[in-house]
């Protein structure tokens, strides 16, 4: 099984309740702050390293323990992880993830803020360490529940294989925006030739378009299906919410666990074509519930600045014979 601890900048919390999980903290004690120090990438991760899912040790059952930094995108980054497991087919019974942010205190939160970010280490360090020591038990009885859970899992033996035959091969292509309610779902109607790439379409044809102002903000970071372009690419739209960069990198860093190649995954950040109506407009309708006056402006500007949404698909659909890279170029 896989075990992945997730936090927001994936160096105290996870980190500790890996080490917990492992054994390589007690738990019958608050250990030293020299303890916590040793521990693998405890107050050692920077920016670079979000998204990242790092590998901690194997426990004594062989279930392999991860840890993750996913900043604000908890359920968003849930909510992505399990939509790409659908895609690929991957069983997720074998899959654990846990939350520890919910056992961060202030100190933490202080300590982490000014280690990791104001780079004031030696101080930050310290405010950190103190706080995991105060939440020290929060974690142990938090890493038990998860041991508890694993131990029933394995021990049915229905179980289904990880993954099917032939998701390794899958190609995809993710549009991504915001919210995946505007330019993602005009870039992939274009990839698949549901919209005109001769003349701007008419308002009506646009609000028609699967998903076209529907998503809703707890949907953000739900995968949703478009269909299969002519050289077998599955075409999906997503939202990442203020993970535009995170999400891209999460979702191959997942796949990867599995087997899967990122040259299988090609990210299109659809939102680079997006005027202000387009943003102004989805603000409005998704996030105010100003729904009439807030889709008429995304239109409006969809159609101001349709040009840049062909030539920009035309250009993803130029690359993809080759190479699939994880991230769409500049």
């Amino acid at each position: 099984m896989k075990v992945l601890y997730h936090c927001y900048g994936g160096s105290h919390s996870s980190v500790t309740a890996a080490a917990i999980h492992l054994g390589l903290l007690p738990r019958d004690r608050v250990p030293k702050e020299e303890e916590l120090k040793r521990v693998p990438f405890f107050d050692r991760t920077g920016r670079k390293s979000e998204g990242e899912i790092r590998l901690m040790g194997e426990d004594g059952h062989g279930n392999q323990v991860y840890v993750l930094g996913r900043k604000d995108l908890g359920p968003v980054a849930i909510r992505c992880l399990m939509g790409v497991a659908r895609i690929f087919g991957i069983d997720t019974s074998n899959l654990f993830l846990v939350d520890t942010l919910p056992v961060v205190n202030l100190k933490m939160r202080v300590g982490g803020f000014t280690s990791r970010v104001l780079r004031l280490v030696s101080p930050g360090r310290a405010w950190v360490s103190r706080g995991t020591q105060q939440a020290y038990y929060h974690l142990v009885r938090l890493v038990e529940e998860v041991e508890r859970k694993t131990k029933i899992r394995a021990e049915d033996e229905n179980t289904a294989p990880t993954i099917p035959p032939g998701a390794r091969e899958k190609k995809v292509v993710f549009y991504h925006c915001f919210g995946s309610a505007h330019s993602s779902v005009v870039s992939a109607a274009l990839h698949l030739g549901l919209l005109p790439r001769d003349r701007v379409p008419r308002a009506g044809e646009i609000c028609r378009l699967p998903y076209y102002d529907r998503v809703d903000n707890d949907e953000i970071g739900t995968p949703f299906p478009f269909g299969t372009d002519e050289k077998g690419y599955e075409v999906y739209i997503i939202g990442t919410g203020e993970g535009k960069k995170l999400i891209p990198k999460l979702i191959a860093e997942f796949l990867s666990l599995y087997g899967i190649p990122a040259s299988n995954l090609y990210f299109v950040d659809a939102l680079r074509n997006a005027n202000w109506q387009v943003r102004v407009g989805g603000f409005l309708s998704r996030r105010v519930g100003l729904v009439v006056p807030g889709r008429y402006l995304t239109v409006v500007g969809i159609r101001r600045n349709y040009p840049a949404f062909v030539e920009a698909v035309e250009g993803v659909k130029d690359r993809l014979p080759g190479r699939a890279p994880v991230v769409d170029p500049p």
